[in-house]
């Protein structure tokens, strides 16, 4: 067996380590009564051998300790994170993206970055324009970042991992504003009666968690963040969550 996983669905800590999936990449005692139970049939010339030694290929090719979601429901209850990392190496679905960083610290430091605020400002303003609720997360959104840390922050940003390796954080768009549900009400209703102010005084509530990590994070960096810009920050990221909810087409 490998380790595997296929699925971001439900991670609500930034370490999953040990909640990996596995998947099999040789034969196996049970494999016969399997291909019973799923009515597979081989089709004609088919080579198990090249099979399995197709697939050892393929998982090795993507073998890594770091993952990054590749689309994002930002308002899925069971969204709260974007990036997942896991001190054993293993083979993702095609589903997420793959980071190659053989550097487990520096792989950890990456991971605190792909979670941050900054990460998920980054995330809305380079957004592709959609009408759905899963947003692509494209491989050269994440060049355009530049949120790889610097050399001399990778050690304090490793750190800042497994100070909160284990943290649940709570769904995305309750981690910017806990009342984020109310807010989106009020801004669907000041649109039916087309209200000055779609965004007037708008008080955000980030969650204690996503307080202390981007704290965190700041100060790794060399520098601090007083709550009330951090507070903005949220609010600026709360808007256009709101503004892409009421856009979005179920």
């Amino acid at each position: 067996l490998t380790r595997s996983v296929r699925t971001t669905t439900g991670f609500d800590t930034i370490d999953i380590t040990g909640r990996e999936d596995y998947i099999v990449h040789q034969p196996y005692r049970e494999l016969e009564r399997v291909k019973r139970g799923t009515k597979f049939h081989p089709p004609a010339g088919f080579n198990w051998g090249t099979f399995w030694r197709n697939i050892r290929d393929e998982l090795a090719e993507v073998e890594t300790n770091l993952i990054v979601v590749h689309r994002i429901n930002p308002f899925s209850p069971n969204t709260a994170l974007a990036a997942f990392f896991s001190r054993n190496r293993f083979s993702p679905s095609n589903m997420p993206l793959v980071v190659r960083e053989a550097d487990q610290e520096r792989a950890k430091a990456v991971c605190v970055m792909l979670n941050s605020a900054l990460f998920f400002a980054y995330f809305f303003l380079l957004k592709e324009e959609s009408t759905n609720r899963y947003i692509n997360l494209r491989a050269y959104d994440l060049h355009e970042m530049t949120l790889y840390p610097p050399e001399a922050a990778i050690g304090s940003l490793a750190r800042v991992f497994d100070a909160f390796a284990r943290c649940k954080f709570p769904p995305l768009r309750q981690q910017f504003d806990e009342n984020f549900d109310l807010h989106y009400d009020d801004y669907t209703g000041r649109q039916k009666g087309k209200g000055a102010s779609l965004f007037a005084d708008l008080p955000v509530s980030p969650s204690t968690v996503r307080v202390d990590f981007d704290k965190a994070i700041c100060k790794a960096l060399g520098f601090e963040l007083s709550n009330g810009e951090l507070n903005e920050l949220c609010r600026a990221i709360t808007q256009e969550m709101i503004v892409t909810r009421a856009l979005s087409v179920d």
